[in-house]
């Protein structure tokens, strides 16, 4: 598991990377700059096993999203994902706090 600095990086990636998603454009481009922005992260850097399953939930969904023909429900699934994901960490990161 990643140190309390590098789960808050994690935290700011996956906003910047729901950012990108939310952004009109090119889909394919947008999933590939997601790509690209959460690509130093692995499963072992989540702090749950939550964490762990929804990341490797999300990445291989990442991976399906090959060409422009990627659908705006498959675009917003995804966003979801970074969003919960997100939210697993920061409460960690909260509940760790104390």
């Amino acid at each position: 598991m990643a140190d309390r600095a590098d789960l808050e990086k994690i935290t700011e990636k996956l906003a910047q990377a729901e950012a990108i998603l939310a952004y009109s454009g090119a889909a394919a481009r947008r999933v590939t700059g997601v790509r690209t922005l959460l690509r130093p992260f692995q499963s072992c850097d989540m702090p749950t096993v939550a964490a762990r399953s929804l990341w490797i939930e999300t990445v291989e969904a990442m991976l399906r999203l090959t060409d422009d023909k990627i659908t705006a429900e498959e675009m917003g699934s995804l966003r979801r994902q970074l969003s919960d994901l997100r939210k697993i960490v920061r409460d960690h990161l909260a509940r760790t706090a104390r």
